[in-house]
């Protein structure tokens, strides 16, 4: 999807939590990059990271594919900032970062994990 579809999409969403006056958890969900080597996954994976610390939907759609970043979840990702943003989001945190190397120490062709929580 483009970033335009992103946005329609979390336009809904508010709308509908909006309309109801009902508080939801946003869950979006992701790998980081894939099978790349570990010291590649992490450079990548700290440039699309960044832009969710900044909640910055749309310089993390432009970065991911700027960069080839094969982070499958940008859509839920970016869509979920989008919404976090309309619905007054003022901080993200960073929990944790690791790559499938770290658990099976095979650091030749990684996954990237992130664990980011927006409030």
């Amino acid at each position: 999807m483009d970033f335009s579809i992103c946005n329609k999409l979390s336009e809904g969403i508010v709308k509908v939590l909006e309309q109801t006056g009902k508080k939801a958890l946003i869950i979006a969900s992701s790998d980081m990059t894939h099978f790349e080597s570990h010291k590649v996954a992490e450079e990548k994976d700290k440039k699309a990271i960044s832009k969710i610390e900044n909640r910055d939907a749309l310089s993390l759609d432009e970065t991911v594919r700027q960069e080839q970043i094969s982070m499958c979840g940008v859509n839920p990702v970016t869509v979920m900032l989008l919404c976090c943003e309309k619905l007054g989001a003022q901080k993200s945190e960073l929990i944790e970062y690791k790559t499938s190397g770290d658990v099976n120490g095979d650091k030749n062709r990684v996954v990237g994990y992130a664990r980011v929580i927006v409030t």
